[in-house]
């Protein structure tokens, strides 16, 4: 049972992103340089949960803004601040209980700091990740239980027209908070053409005009929430687990205006959560086709689910 605690003010520290050298401000590769706002909205149709006895499915629902506003330079280190907040909510049918609607709010923090022979990227983001009943009031009604702080760090050398990539990453994009290895290289075999062949997010993306960019990109889409029970007295971790394959459409359309078209593909999909009669429920689910469509204004890359890559 949640302790009655109130969930102090969080307090963050501005420290992190700068560009990757190299990428033009339509990347979905690289990071954001200069202001920037992004909204995606992501739709899955209904999908069975495989391991239940009675027939039950579910269906997702995305909505993630992600804005950079607060930037500055320390020597040689570049910082950018912004706020990275996605919706996300859970239609089933056959589950005991009603419907889940989920947040996740972040303070993302990078930083980009030129040495003699590396570039290091990364950010912090602290942040919440929890229900709606505890999210609309979260001061009086949250706890540490629902704090969350994301970590990644990249060492980039270049080498023989290669990026070579090394770092570490701690966040939950494999279904629970997780500490794992960045591993790659990232090179550009034609003008139009730029490859990133790492460890756990490759992508690849293709020029066709100054306004129009294909990209192709696989990564982890997993994450956990805190959920306290509609009358507060039980709460557990909602835990899912996936992968998404993904191709996207950047079209240019005025300016700073770009909109971004995706189609995908998510599998390897596993939830874990308790519903109203607080049974556990543990159960891989169907593969699944998803849909997106995006905006951003300014440099913004395309946001990945369940929070920020470099």
């Amino acid at each position: 049972m949640r302790a009655k605690s109130k969930l102090a003010p969080l307090v963050f520290v501005c420290n992190a992103i700068g560009p990757t050298a190299g990428h033009a401000q339509d990347d979905a590769i690289g990071d954001s340089a200069g202001p920037f706002l992004a909204v995606i909205a992501t739709r899955s149709p209904a999908a069975d949960f495989r391991d239940l006895v009675e027939a039950a499915d579910v269906t997702v629902t995305e909505q993630q803004v992600h804005t950079g506003a607060l930037q500055f330079s320390i020597g040689r280190t570049t910082f950018e601040a912004g706020i990275d907040y996605q919706y996300t909510r859970y239609e089933y049918e056959g589950i005991a209980g009603r419907d889940r609607d989920l947040h996740r709010l972040q303070i993302p923090v990078h930083f980009s700091r030129a040495l003699d022979s590396w570039r290091l990227e990364g950010y912090v983001a602290p942040g919440v990740s929890t229900s709606s009943n505890v999210f609309k009031d979260l001061f009086n009604r949250g706890s540490g239980d629902d704090v969350l702080v994301n970590v990644r760090l990249e060492g980039q050398r270049e080498s023989a027209g290669r990026n070579w990539i090394v770092g570490l990453a701690y966040d939950r994009l494999f279904g629970e908070p997780t500490l794992y290895p960045v591993l790659g290289v990232e090179w550009s075999p034609r003008k139009a053409l730029d490859i990133r062949l790492a460890f756990p997010d490759p992508a690849i993306r293709y020029r066709l005009s100054d306004r129009l960019t294909l990209l192709g990109r696989l990564f982890p889409a997993g994450h956990e929430w805190r959920v306290t029970s509609d009358d507060f007295s039980n709460e557990f971790d909602y835990r899912v687990e996936a992968y998404r394959a993904q191709s996207s459409l950047a079209m240019r359309a005025w300016k700073a205006l770009t909109v971004d078209l995706a189609v995908g593909y998510e599998f390897g999909r596993e939830h874990q959560f308790n519903d109203d009669t607080d049974t556990r429920i543990e159960s891989r689910v169907d593969d699944q086709w998803f849909v997106a469509l995006g905006f951003r204004l300014g440099p913004a890359v395309l946001p990945y689910t369940h929070g920020g890559h470099l």
